[in-house]
């Protein structure tokens, strides 16, 4: 019995367990993906959204449940996982801010270039009137002798 559309959480829960309990009882053999056949989900929504279910169906299929040191190493690894996306995270927030601070950077390199060859042409004719002009000597004031 599929459906169109998405199904919401407890109303796939309620079908996985009743899937379950119905293989259990028929004493066929049990997997994740024959239960999730009989709901008609795939057998990743299992994997991926219903660790409590897909632990008891291990268990029913003999399979047992993961021994102490392999949870160990998927929670060490769902750890580093966590950890690399909050590093991916740092590093595009940094990247941001030194595009930004590159921008600002630039334009303020612009405006000091224009402001140094403005005050370059503001001093040039003054230089030249200053080097071009012969400034005469300064002459004694007249006095009342003469």
């Amino acid at each position: 019995m599929r459906r169109r559309g998405r199904k919401t959480f407890e109303v796939t829960a309620s079908e996985l367990r009743a899937s379950f309990d119905k293989l259990k009882a028929s004493g066929r053999r049990i997997s994740i993906a024959e239960v999730a056949r009989m709901s008609g989900v795939t057998p990743g929504l299992i994997h991926n959204h219903h660790a409590d279910l897909r632990r008891e169906i291990n268990e029913a299929s003999g399979r047992g449940a993961l021994s102490p040191e392999v949870q160990r190493l998927r929670e060490r690894v769902a750890r580093l996982i966590r950890h690399c996306r909050k590093v991916q995270n740092d590093k595009r927030a940094l990247q941001a801010t030194l595009a930004r601070e590159t921008s600002v950077s630039e334009k303020l390199r612009r405006e000091n270039a224009a402001l140094r060859d403005a005050q370059a042409a503001d001093l040039a004719p003054a230089t030249r009137a200053w080097t071009s002009k012969v400034i005469p000597f300064p002459q004694a004031p007249p006095t009342e002798d003469s």
